[in-house]
């Protein structure tokens, strides 16, 4: 379990510092420095000037938290349970959000769409926050040992 808080703790930061750049490309426009996605202006490091880094290190570092979830996902698939199908989910609202900031590059969707992919972005955080909850609680809680019988005699008493 310890490997999921870790690793969701990581995609928890990552993704706040994505949130915060991503305003920060949005309210500079440095969002349209690179017309392209998931290219940057035809290459796949293009030349940089202020605008494109801003706007290329955001997309690095979503593609960080890609990679950062992946990894809880085959960790959670390791370890079963209900994480697995969480931490799918996680993948799958991380994936989205990526979609819609690409379909933002590609096609400008105005505030709406800029609304749209803050609001799943900041469902991505909170979902990689309450992951590491999740894990800090299961990582406290009491581990039981005894068998069914002894469990249903306690609960009497």
């Amino acid at each position: 379990m310890r490997s999921i808080r870790v690793l969701s703790i990581a995609g928890s930061l990552v993704t706040l510092l994505v949130m915060v750049l991503g305003r920060i490309v949005r309210v500079t426009g440095a969002s349209m420095a690179c017309p392209d996605w998931p290219l940057c202006n035809g290459a796949l490091v293009p030349e940089m000037n202020l605008l494109v880094f801003l706007e290329f290190t955001h997309r690095l570092m979503v593609l960080g938290v890609a990679v950062i979830t992946v990894a809880i996902v085959v960790v959670a698939w390791r370890h079963g349970g209900g994480l697995r199908a969480y931490t799918l989910g996680c993948l799958v609202l991380l994936f989205t959000t990526a979609i819609v900031g690409g379909l933002s590059v590609l096609y400008p969707l105005g505030p709406a769409g800029a609304a749209l992919d803050q609001a799943l972005a900041q469902m991505a955080f909170a979902s990689l926050v309450a992951l590491t909850a999740w894990c800090y609680a299961l990582d406290r809680a009491p581990s039981y040992t005894g068998s069914s019988e002894t469990l249903s005699s306690t609960s009497k008493r």
